[in-house]
């Protein structure tokens, strides 16, 4: 580390010193410089790769970041764009691919993305699956695209106090009554309606059952020795989470959970739920009470 100092003085025989920190590579070649002024970063910081190009080129006032930053590639062309105000990211974020197409773009708050981003390849067509971080609780979920629809791949797990119930959430997400679900999904999305999902049972042709089903967590099929498990070529892997068959007003440990293992109830926006079994290729659409729990996928 190296500073050097300029020391200014005013009519006044006030002193200030503004300072360049410098940063170097074990070999001494330049790591980074910028400028200080009382202590603290003030104005543009360049960081450099061991070649000497430029890396990130980041701005400071009186210690935080402030405003325009761009990373590079070592060959100098832009990684990324996107703005800092009061030492976090905010608005819009772009990356890119080392041959300039786009890769990323999503608006963001403090740091993290608050809308579904927009993921390209390397020619710019739009990524079939990838993993969506909801702004609300950070939790991941796997997403997937058939046709012009994202699907989340995993059973939502946001709670929503005494709205929703956890039955080994962290595996097979939460359980929600009707109330719940209107305020379960991220923003940008929403329940899928019957119409969704019989579009999507159409699309998978023949045993869409079997398509839609995990490769694990159903149960045995008597003593058959068999599996319900499906070979999930959909993607959407979806599981047996079973349900709660109680009002809200029943006492967690008085209330019925059951079908683990063996049913996956999954809401439509029509307030009925999806039903698939472990022991047999069927999918039926029944009606639900407002106050019973199932699982929900939400799609964007």
């Amino acid at each position: 580390m190296r500073i050097s100092c300029l020391i200014f003085i005013s009519l006044f025989f006030l002193i200030a010193c503004e300072e360049n920190l410098e940063e170097f590579y074990p070999d001494g070649t330049l790591k980074s410089t910028v400028p200080l002024v009382d202590d603290k970063k003030n104005g543009l910081e360049k960081t450099f790769y061991k070649n000497a190009s430029i890396k990130s080129e980041i701005y400071f006032k009186e210690g935080l970041k402030e405003g325009a930053a761009t990373e590079y590639y070592p060959d100098g062309s832009i990684k990324a764009t996107y703005t800092y105000k009061s030492n976090f990211i905010e608005g819009e974020v772009l990356r890119f691919h080392t041959n300039g197409k786009l890769a990323y773009k999503a608006k963001h708050s403090k740091n993290i993305a608050i809308e579904f981003p927009l993921e390209f390849d390397d020619n710019e067509i739009p990524l079939r699956e990838g993993v969506f971080i909801d702004p609300r609780d950070l939790q991941e979920y796997e997403w997937v695209r058939i046709d012009s629809t994202i699907w989340l791949t995993q059973n939502l797990n946001y709670a929503i106090q005494e709205e929703s119930l956890c039955l080994q959430c962290n595996h097979w997400g939460r359980l929600y009554n009707l109330n719940a679900i209107e305020k379960a999904c991220p923003t940008g999305f929403r329940i899928p309606n019957k119409e969704d999902w019989t579009g999507l049972i159409k699309k998978l042709g023949e045993h869409p059952s079997q398509k839609l089903k995990a490769e694990s967590g159903w149960d045995p099929i008597g003593n058959t020795g068999l599996y319900g498990n499906g070979n999930n070529s959909s993607k959407m892997n979806i599981q047996a989470a079973g349900a709660h068959f109680a009002n809200s007003n029943i006492d967690i440990k008085n209330r019925n959970f059951k079908d683990a293992g063996q049913k996956s109830y999954l809401w439509t926006q029509e307030a009925e739920v999806m039903v698939l079994y472990y022991n047999k290729q069927s999918i039926d659409f029944i009606k639900w009470n407002p106050e019973y729990g199932a699982s929900l996928r939400c799609i964007y």
